[in-house]
């Protein structure tokens, strides 16, 4: 089996591998019995001569470049072993709506962008050879020989009768099913994915609007094929009696590459993660007492592009079954998480992050932090007014303005995709009873080709006890297709005032980007935007600092609220967020918050958007982590230890509820009490706090390393080397910020050496020292409060 080690610091790189992937079996219609592994497939072969030997029945599979943890392979430049470009649908030819059309007399809403256009991605991607050790003179590589998958699993044409099989022909190749009689449903859903294959399109092609998912502002992406090969598993039944659903008609790319389906962790003694690949990759074939243990459950709102990720990287795509591993879907209320949770569960949520996701609670926090701390730290939120309750108010101010001339902007408090928004500058367009909110209008926005436009940064929260913030380096630009006006008889055009694309698809003028590279259209990447600004000698980096200190002090509004929820979590393993940040800049070049959504949309409507979201949702599944469950027997785990790489140091292959427990020992428990008053006092305690490490301050420091290995577009901006300017706005001293602050300060600019002392630690399984009562959720549940003090 492949593996992929991470690089200490900001950057992972992955190798190249040619393995195989088939189809879960089936039961119920037909049964897939086997597919025939891409590794002996025709391009394959042609990539690598040496896959014919392999093919016609040696059985050894080629070797895999592989970085060892500890000793030497810790370089100066960290541990790479290739580098891992590649861009989603670059050089793509996409298909434009159908619902708005050009017309002629439109005004130019695209101007080149000076400058050269950023090198090709794929065109640096690395080869798809077998053994890629990358050029590195400092990366240390070891080859070892990669295991058959299918060594753990019984071969399932073994059983297979030649009475009543079929041949289903696929790209692939044949394709054997032990097919029963065909039922109407099963001819139905067939004569459906036969009329959808026949409108695909050769690299992308659009869904009907009328399919969105309920949270999507954008139209879906088919991403080539309409068949997923992975992902067409039916589960008769799960070990608590209830039925799971297969799922068919999951959009597939052609394959680019294979890579790792595991990656170790730096640090001996903690499990590996599953490897996420891209939309347009897949993972090593697991073998199968693994890889029936990989669920993932959808949900109504589950984006195309998520299915197609999970699905590549060996995980079955179920909609009822109750030992899933993974899900993305709705937030719930914080007292569900617990109680629908179990421990190696985890839900793209995190209780009480509504506190910023709802307009109205996200001013309420804000204006309490800008009256306690000034309009110059937390004056980037356009001032609101919460109605009912603050209709006063807001008559107070509105009649303190100039009239019809001042637009206001009115919004509803948890709606999304520019439901219910208009702006108005009559008092009696307001509505007085209904609970919205009034929010003024920022009139003076910076303009390109005079049209106004805002930006969807994107922000990964991965616990907010220690707080942990990575922030995307590329979003989303979204023009409105009318241009700005001040006149106040045009104060009602949504298409001029509006930047959400789910209300100006509707618009005639609209017009469709589908280069990630381009300065056309009215959708843009953040990339393409800076780049353009650039050439009009704006400071992007300075402007980019103050986009990263609105997302902190946002999230430190509610930080306080949020982390009063932690009970209601399993452990540390269950949850996180991807926020999306909605920013918009003023003349000036001040960034202005909008709004903060829990529930960004990834639906993608175009190549642009593919080649944002689609790196975007592979790296914060990598960021997160997901360990192989718990559910292998101890001869599995033992065969599965030896299927991975007998130089690992590990106790158990897969997930440790150890490593993610609340419940702290007495010692921990008295160190973090005697630190705690000393949080505004950094000379006291930034040496001192980590001379002697506890098991819980080593949990805490290797789980953030290994999820800073996995950054590629994300870039962790808290903690950092000033994470300490940022302690006066906690409402409450926290111990593992200042764990955090003194390890950045030591360590930040040498990670080698800090990745190092942890290794030495967790050789001596000083992590796994917890107390009895960790493997006790009772007792999870009544030690809360110590995390917290």
């Amino acid at each position: 089996m492949g593996w992929g080690q991470p690089a200490v610091g900001k950057r992972v790189h992955s190798s190249n591998h040619d393995n195989s992937s088939s189809s879960d079996p089936k039961s119920g219609e037909s049964e897939e019995i086997s597919d025939p592994p891409p590794y002996c497939s025709k391009r394959a072969r042609e990539l690598s001569p040496e896959l014919d030997s392999i093919c016609n029945g040696s059985g050894a599979m080629p070797g895999i470049s592989v970085v060892q943890n500890g000793g030497d392979s810790l370089s100066k430049k960290g541990l790479v072993v290739s580098e891992l470009n590649g861009s989603v649908c670059r050089n793509g030819k996409g298909i434009k709506h159908d619902d708005c059309t050009e017309t002629s007399n439109q005004d130019d809403a695209s101007n080149s962008c000076n400058g050269s256009t950023a090198k090709d991605m794929d065109e640096a991607a690395t080869s798809t050879s077998v053994n890629d050790s990358g050029s590195d003179s400092d990366t240390t590589i070891r080859t070892s020989t990669l295991r058959n998958p299918n060594d753990l699993s019984v071969d399932p044409n073994s059983g297979a009768s030649a009475k009543g099989v079929r041949i289903s022909q696929s790209r692939k190749g044949p394709r054997v099913l032990a097919s029963k009689r065909l039922t109407k449903h099963g001819v139905n859903r067939k004569a459906n994915a036969i009329k959808r294959s026949s409108t695909a399109q050769s690299l992308v092609g659009v869904t009907d609007s009328h399919t969105d998912s309920e949270d999507s502002d954008e139209s879906e992406v088919f991403l080539d094929d309409i068949q997923s090969s992975r992902s067409e598993s039916t589960e008769s039944s799960v070990a608590s009696g209830n039925s799971a659903v297969s799922v068919d008609n999951v959009p597939k790319t052609e394959i680019r590459r294979i890579v790792p389906a595991i990656r170790p962790s730096y640090f001996p003694f903690v499990p590996p993660y599953v490897n996420f690949c891209m939309h347009d990759e897949q993972t090593d074939e697991l073998p199968e007492e693994i890889r029936k243990l990989l669920k993932w459950r959808l949900s109504p709102i589950t984006p195309i592009v998520v299915k197609r990720t999970v699905a590549n990287s060996g995980y079955r795509l179920l909609r009822k079954t109750v030992e899933w591993e993974g899900q993305w879907g709705k937030h719930m209320k914080s007292n569900m998480f617990r109680a629908s949770l179990k421990d190696f569960q985890k839900l793209n949520h995190i209780p009480g992050t509504f506190q910023v996701g709802r307009k109205d609670r996200l001013w309420r926090n804000l204006h309490r932090f800008m009256t306690k701390f000034g309009k110059d730290e937390f004056g980037f939120l356009p001032r609101t007014f919460i109605l009912p309750q603050e209709v006063k108010q807001l008559k107070t101010a509105w009649d303190s303005t100039d009239g019809k001339n001042t637009p206001w902007i009115v919004k509803p408090p948890a709606a999304a995709r520019g439901t219910g928004i208009r702006v108005v500058n009559k008092w009696s367009q307001v509505p007085k009873k209904k609970p919205v909110i009034v929010q003024s209008y920022v009139a003076n926005p910076y303009l390109i080709n005079d049209r106004k436009f805002d930006l969807r940064l994107y922000v990964l929260v991965t616990d907010f006890n220690p707080l942990k913030i990575y922030m995307y380096n590329d979003g989303l630009v979204r023009f409105a297709p009318v241009k700005y006006s001040h006149d106040s008889k045009r104060v009602g055009d949504r298409f001029m005032h509006l930047t959400n694309y789910s209300v100006n698809k509707n618009c005639e003028l609209y017009t469709h980007n589908e280069d990630a590279e381009a300065c056309e259209g009215h959708k843009w990447t953040l990339k393409t935007l800076w780049r353009y600004l650039k050439d009009r000698d704006v400071n992007t980096n300075i402007l980019w600092d103050k986009m990263e200190e609105i997302v902190v002090k946002t999230l430190l509004s509610a930080e306080e609220l949020i982390t009063s929820n932690t009970h209601c979590m399993p452990n540390r393993y269950s949850g996180y967020e991807l926020f999306g940040f909605d920013i918009i800049i003023d003349q000036e070049l001040k960034p202005w918050l909008l709004e903060v959504n829990i529930s960004p949309s990834l639906h993608s409507s175009s190549p642009l958007d593919l080649a944002v979201k689609g790196p975007l949702i592979k790296e914060v599944f990598n960021i997160v982590g997901f360990h192989v469950p718990m559910k292998l027997s101890a001869a599995t785990k033992k065969k599965f230890l030896e299927s991975l790489d007998v130089q690992l140091e590990l106790e158990t292959p897969v997930f440790d509820k150890r490593l993610y427990t609340y419940v702290l020992n007495k010692e921990e428990k008295q160190k973090q009490v005697a630190y705690k008053p000393l949080f505004s006092h950094r000379d006291k305690y930034v040496e001192t706090i980590i001379e002697s490490l506890t098991p819980d301050d080593v949990r805490q420091l290797i789980l953030a390393e290994d999820e800073l290995s996995q950054c590629e577009g994300f870039s962790r901006i808290f903690p950092g080397p000033n994470t300490y300017t940022y302690f006066p706005y906690f409402e409450n001293p926290r111990y593992y910020n200042m764990l955090f602050d003194a390890w950045e300060s030591k360590y930040g600019d040498n990670r080698v050496d800090g990745v190092e002392r942890l290794i030495q630690l967790c050789h001596n399984r000083v992590h796994l020292n917890v107390e009895p009562s960790a493997l006790s959720a009772v007792s999870m549940f009544s030690d809360w409060k110590v995390t917290l003090l």
